[in-house]
């Protein structure tokens, strides 16, 4: 179990000047602040400079943490307000929606390489399960992005990071049950989705990672997805078999036990902003 990080002492320690102190209280919360930006802005690049930003408010601001809730909870209320405001990324732009990735879906399992015509790249040796949850991780979490950002910020805080309401509406700083509402909102817009097109949580539906990952391998469009969860992935233990209710087997989908870390170069960037602008 990762050692717990002694805020009583570091945050005074640090709002007193001691940069080791302050580094290590940034670094104690760089992943979980990456992984929600990740999922919620889906391009790995906006998710590290979202994570920058978070983490200079999270510096700046730290002589107003009041010890009322954890840390860690805290710091996820920053990230959230800063994800639920930032400027749309350039898949929000063009506005994607659960109706446009049905139909791009569709268009896939109706086009002729679906059938079994593989170009010549086609490599039956290569492992197909490790493919397909690789097309899992990049479809999922594209899904995320129909979602409006209020509603996708209850999705996840709750459905992926399993939190308590009590924890999630104080992080969007809503009552609970007016938390227990949005995220019921956005899960009866992601099962509905998942049931009319997702082989996991259907299985009478067409689409499964297996055959899209040929599928999309076939059609010269493989590459893209994998760029995208091979930047996504960082471990991917065995998942439990999905089974039980939709919602169970929602909740598996998006509580796979994948985690996420920033490129090494933004642990860098950060001690540079540090040296920069320490503001006390």
């Amino acid at each position: 179990m990762p050692h717990s990080p002694d805020y009583q002492n570091l945050i005074p320690l640090a709002l007193k000047g001691d940069m080791d102190a302050l580094e290590e209280i940034l670094l104690s919360v760089r992943d979980q602040i990456y992984n929600l930006s990740l999922r919620f802005l889906w391009d790995p690049q906006e998710a590290e400079d979202a994570t920058q930003e978070i983490l200079v408010k999270i510096m700046l601001h730290l002589n107003q943490f009041e010890y009322r809730a954890a840390f860690s909870t805290w710091t996820y209320r920053i990230a959230t307000n800063y994800l639920i405001d930032t400027r749309k990324t350039l898949l929000e732009r063009s506005s994607i929606s659960f109706e446009d990735v049905a139909r791009e879906i569709q268009s896939v399992e109706t086009a002729p390489e679906a059938h079994g015509k593989f170009d010549d790249s086609f490599d039956p040796k290569v492992a197909l399960k490790d493919t397909a949850r690789e097309v899992q991780t990049a479809c999922t979490h594209g899904m995320l992005q129909c979602l409006d950002r209020s509603n996708r910020a209850a999705f996840i805080l709750g459905e992926v990071f399993n939190m308590h309401s009590d924890e999630a509406s104080f992080i969007l700083g809503i009552s609970a049950s007016a938390y227990r509402q949005r995220l019921s909102r956005a899960r009866k817009r992601m099962d509905g989705f998942l049931n009319q097109n997702c082989g996991i949580m259907n299985p009478q539906n067409p689409c499964r990672c297996e055959t899209r990952a040929c599928q999309l391998q076939s059609s010269r469009t493989l590459e893209k997805y994998m760029r995208r969860a091979r930047t996504l992935e960082r471990s991917d233990p065995q998942a439990a078999e999905i089974e039980g209710s939709a919602l169970s087997r929602m909740a598996l989908i998006y509580r796979s036990n994948r985690s996420y870390i920033p490129r090494p170069v933004l642990l860098d960037r950060i001690k540079r902003t540090l040296q920069k602008n320490y503001p006390f």
